[in-house]
């Protein structure tokens, strides 16, 4: 029973860590790996390799990859619509369509960033009040509004790169987070 519960561990926070879109989440996935091998390491009776897997797979190289992750810098982006009651996977597949999928590789590739996208069913003035996201995106009929702030080189960088992606298909709205006269459609 043991040795069942402890392979299902170790399937499990594998499958986690590989499957995960958060960094940060895959890392800790990664330390449940390493519990769960310690776990079988000390069942069939190998307390030095436990205690070696303890010290460089959970300690050490948890810590290394945490370490790493704090020097990448990630972009919050959120996208918000109204018009959905819950967003399945088929709603973010249509939204990635049409110009997120694009937006993560220019982040990752030009500005040297992780993107970490978020998707809200909330009012975009209870977010655009919250500090958290540096893009918010929001579409309304062929128009995206793009929300950030105007101290921010990353966001004007993506208002050109959204200017010339999505082409004729949606017309893009830079709106500035940090002004006064925020758009706020109904």
């Amino acid at each position: 029973m043991i040795e069942a519960f402890i392979l299902l561990g170790v399937v499990l926070f594998a499958l986690g860590t590989v499957v995960s879109n958060s960094l940060r989440r895959s890392i800790i996935y990664m330390g449940g790996f390493s519990l769960m091998m310690i776990l079988s390491y000390l069942f069939y009776r190998a307390p030095d390799v436990a205690f070696a897997e303890t010290t460089i797979g959970l300690g050490l190289t948890s810590l290394l990859y945490l370490v790493a992750l704090r020097r990448v810098k990630i972009y919050s982006i959120c996208y918000v619509d109204n018009t959905i009651e819950t967003f399945s996977d088929k709603n973010i597949h249509e939204i990635s369509s049409i110009f997120l999928n694009e937006l993560e590789l220019f982040l990752e590739k030009e500005e040297e960033m992780e993107s970490q996208f978020s998707y809200s069913t909330r009012p975009l003035a209870k977010l655009l009040d919250q500090p958290e996201h540096d893009l918010i995106i929001y579409k309304e009929k062929d128009t995206l509004y793009l929300y950030g702030n105007s101290s921010d080189a990353i966001f004007s960088d993506i208002v050109h790169f959204a200017n010339i992606i999505v082409k004729n298909d949606y017309e893009i709205k830079a709106i500035f987070k940090d002004t006064e006269d925020l758009y706020e459609p109904n």
